[in-house]
């Protein structure tokens, strides 16, 4: 009966581990063609670790604007 008292608590340790929702920061290098840097940062707020490293990493890419070519690269700053 011990054992299986022990083996439920685990479990519901376990599952409520795996799927809490934090917050988490999102770094992002802007890189233009002349090789100027900028960085922002943003918040990603009460989000799975997954969920929050997909959305950070959907604001990467590039732009062209007027001749001008752009990069983006975003990182989920996970602690």
């Amino acid at each position: 009966m011990k054992k299986s008292i022990y083996t439920l608590v685990a479990g519901v340790l376990l599952i409520a581990a795996t799927s809490c929702k934090k917050d988490y920061t999102c770094d992002c290098v802007y890189t233009d063609d002349l090789g100027t840097e900028q960085t922002s940062t943003s918040q990603i707020e009460d989000s799975k670790l997954d969920d929050a490293k997909a959305e950070c990493e959907s604001m990467s890419g590039s732009v062209s604007i007027g001749g001008f070519d752009a990069d983006q690269e975003c990182k989920l700053d996970v602690i």
